[in-house]
């Protein structure tokens, strides 16, 4: 069962996630040209790939507004947040910039994903959620 802690804990990472992934997904769905202009500083094209991400980062977005609600039952969605992180992280993002690329965008994510994923890693009730 989750304190009271706990409970206020997963508020704060869904809510974050509302505003950061589903605020970001709105914009490369909807705007997709400003989004590649100022999420990525015109490090990508705009095409389907870009809205395609902008889908899952929304639906990252909405899912969190029902974690609001129901923390313990929406948890899973922190983790996939937390997987798809640090899988983008090692097998992206790190091979990119040993190989040289250091474009502000893949600085900019990279640097962001891994604070985020820090942020889940530690600060998820593991135990309250599944014990």
């Amino acid at each position: 069962m989750l304190t009271l802690a706990d409970t206020i804990v997963l508020r704060a990472l869904y809510l974050l996630t509302v505003l950061a992934a589903g605020g970001a997904g709105l914009i490369m769905v909807f705007t997709p040209a400003l989004a590649a202009r100022k999420l990525f500083y015109d490090a990508v094209k705009v095409d389907v790939y870009l809205r395609l991400l902008g889908a899952f980062q929304l639906s990252l977005g909405l899912l969190a507004v029902i974690g609001l609600v129901w923390p313990a039952q929406m948890a899973a969605l922190l983790l996939v947040q937390l997987g798809a992180m640090v899988i983008w992280v090692v097998a992206g993002a790190v091979p990119a910039i040993l190989t040289g690329k250091r474009e502000t965008a893949l600085l900019f994510m990279t640097i962001a994903f891994t604070v985020w994923s820090l942020a889940i890693a530690f600060l998820f009730p593991f135990a309250a959620v599944f014990g």
